[in-house]
């Protein structure tokens, strides 16, 4: 980088190292820090549906989505596919972007793997605190 200040002096050239996926995975864990993991509803009536869209839609900055209900092994893993090959968001491809649950959950617990190697804590998300859309 280089420039000119309002006296017309030049500064530089600085280098300046900038990595997408590293900034990517920054912004993806701030987000997070503020938004809730997942959403519920009912549809149809009597099946309950825990939607990880919000996750999925930061997903090419996470190598892995673990998550159990009601237990904190974290059995399952979400099946979803991120591409840095190409400019803009990937497509929606066979991405899983909800799971059914039983309608007796209480929670579902949830943990992060990043493509950077680092992993978020484990969260467990209540859906009694998260309210369930009917």
């Amino acid at each position: 980088m280089k420039y000119v200040d309002a006296r017309g002096t030049a500064w530089g050239p600085y280098r300046l190292r900038f990595d997408p996926q590293a900034e990517y995975v920054q912004h993806a864990k701030d987000v997070l820090a503020i938004t809730s993991w997942l959403s519920f509803r009912e549809y149809p009536k009597g099946h309950l549906l825990a939607y990880f869209s919000h996750l999925t839609s930061y997903k090419n900055a996470f190598s892995e989505i673990r998550y159990s209900v009601d237990n904190e092994s974290l059995s399952r893993s979400l099946r979803f596919s991120s591409d840095w090959s190409q400019r803009g968001l990937p497509g929606d491809s066979d991405d899983e972007t909800y799971v059914a649950i039983p309608m007796s959950a209480k929670y579902v617990y949830v943990r992060l793997r990043f493509i950077d190697g680092s992993v978020s804590e484990p969260k467990k998300i209540f859906i009694a605190e998260e309210g369930i859309d009917r």
